[in-house]
């Protein structure tokens, strides 16, 4: 088991190889730690700074591989973790309220007047207002001491899921009125069963920040 002062050690070595992500870097640093620990084993009368030294350049060999290779994996867990968050959240009562929503869109109980009325308040009242769209965004713009990888994937899944829905949400009215009233309403109820899936994904993304903190503490120290 190495000491603190040794791992520290390892994160100076991985700072100046340019690791830019701190989450990324623990793992390169449990990756270096585990070989030099396998090292120790198997020469026991071996220092740690003999065994950094010797290994230091297979380490240099092959550290565009192994940067890359943790990079990759991390990026799949995190993904991994962002779909099953998403999927356990749609559990009862969630799911019931979801059935009932697309049995009322579709069935077209609304006629068209209902339905715009809802669309608009869906779209700028009630939906960003239930969900606490504003404090998903004060915890996007929270100071941190240090990047983290997972912080910039979730990011870019809000950056564009962001994008995609509200370019279809801003093009609904346009077709609605210039090219087909049909169409329009069409779009209209998909529209409110993709709203539910688009503010219900910022919910996930808002918890997946507050376990970083937690899981990544120094991170965000001053």
């Amino acid at each position: 088991m190495l000491t603190e002062e040794q791992i520290k050690t390892l994160q100076n070595y991985c700072n100046a190889k340019g690791v830019v992500y701190y989450d990324l870097e623990q793992e390169i640093i449990d990756h270096l730690a585990s070989v030099i620990e396998t090292e120790q084993a198997k020469f026991p009368n071996k220092s740690f700074e003999k065994i950094l030294q010797t290994k230091a350049e297979e380490f240099s060999a092959d550290w565009r591989t192994i940067e890359t290779e943790k990079r990759k994996a991390l990026r799949r867990e995190y993904l991994r973790k962002f779909g099953k968050e998403f999927m356990s959240y749609f559990k009862l009562p969630r799911l019931i309220i979801i059935i009932l929503s697309i049995v009322i869109l579709f069935a077209e109980i609304l006629n068209t007047k209902q339905l715009c009325y809802i669309f608009y308040i869906t779209t700028f009242l009630f939906v960003p207002r239930l969900t606490k769209t504003e404090d998903f965004l004060k915890y996007l713009k929270k100071k941190r001491s240090n990047n983290l990888l997972i912080f910039n994937i979730l990011q870019k899944i809000f950056l564009i899921t962001t994008i995609l829905f509200f370019t279809y949400t801003f093009s609904i009215p346009i077709i609605y009125k210039f090219y087909s009233e049909k169409y329009g309403e069409i779009l209209m109820r998909i529209f409110l069963l993709a709203s539910i899936f688009y503010y219900s994904s910022i919910i996930v993304l808002k918890t997946m920040l507050q376990k970083m903190q937690i899981d990544y503490p120094l991170a965000f120290q001053n």
